[in-house]
């Protein structure tokens, strides 16, 4: 599937001429904050990211209706899990895109891949990606305590899921 449309967004398959569009949004250190990852160096960082993460498949750019870029999203499947992944834009917090694309990629897991089970993961720290999550219908599962650490601090994680038939 290269494209869903929802209410106010679409995800689409980002192509490789919007790597100065992802470096634009993802070299803000404010995105990073509760990751593993780092924010983007150069416009390279990000074109090798979206060539990486196309190649992984169900990778999409999270796009408003007029087509402009605030994010991206993944839903990895292992089997009969996926898990799903989200980064939108700091200028779009707050506004419903993030919990909009977590609900196309649970539709998406369940209808087209028949998957048992969605889990979601967030730093316990990162209150507002818990509420999206728990807003879409997923449900708190478990804490992981110092699940990995970055610049000299231990972040716990937070899994939430949603199973197929709930």
């Amino acid at each position: 599937m290269t494209e869903m449309s929802g209410t106010k967004i679409k995800l689409a398959v980002m192509p490789l001429s919007l790597a100065e569009e992802e470096y634009q949004i993802f070299k803000n250190p404010n995105l990073f904050v509760y990751t593993k990852h780092d924010y983007f160096k150069s416009v390279e960082e990000a074109r090798d990211f979206i060539k990486k993460h196309n190649r992984m498949g169900n990778f999409w750019g999270i796009f408003l209706k007029d087509g402009q870029l605030i994010g991206n999203c993944q839903l990895s499947i292992h089997k009969i899990t996926g898990e799903l992944s989200y980064t939108i834009a700091e200028e779009y917090w707050g506004q419903g895109f993030a919990s909009e694309s977590v609900q196309m990629l649970i539709r998406l897991g369940f209808r087209n891949y028949s998957l048992s089970q969605i889990i979601g993961s967030c730093v316990a720290d990162n209150i507002a990606s818990a509420k999206v999550m728990l807003k879409d219908g997923m449900v708190f599962s478990k804490k992981e305590e110092k699940a990995f650490e970055k610049n000299g601090r231990f972040y716990d994680l937070l899994d939430f899921v949603k199973d197929s038939k709930k």
